[in-house]
């Protein structure tokens, strides 16, 4: 599913996702591939909420930044679990 949202999004001109539910971005402080700007784009792909957090680290920041990655989605996932999207 993240392929395809991702796959969606960068063939914008060809393909219009719109999402009715809440969206979360991550972005690396030092990517310069997928910057902050293009991430925070995303805000336009729903009417719900939406909300962007910057990591440490570059494009891999998933690897470098794990420990506050996981507890971000902790936070995000205890969340939905008791108040919904």
């Amino acid at each position: 599913m993240l392929t395809f949202a991702y796959s969606a999004f960068h063939t914008q001109e060809e393909v219009l996702l719109f999402i009715d539910c809440s969206i979360s971005g991550f972005a690396g402080t030092e990517d310069s591939t997928e910057t902050y700007e293009l991430i925070q784009s995303w805000k336009e792909q729903t009417n719900s909420s939406f909300s962007l957090s910057s990591l440490p680290g570059n494009h891999f920041f998933i690897q470098t930044s794990r420990q506050i990655l996981l507890e971000k989605l902790s936070v995000l996932v205890a969340h939905v679990i008791n108040f919904g999207w």
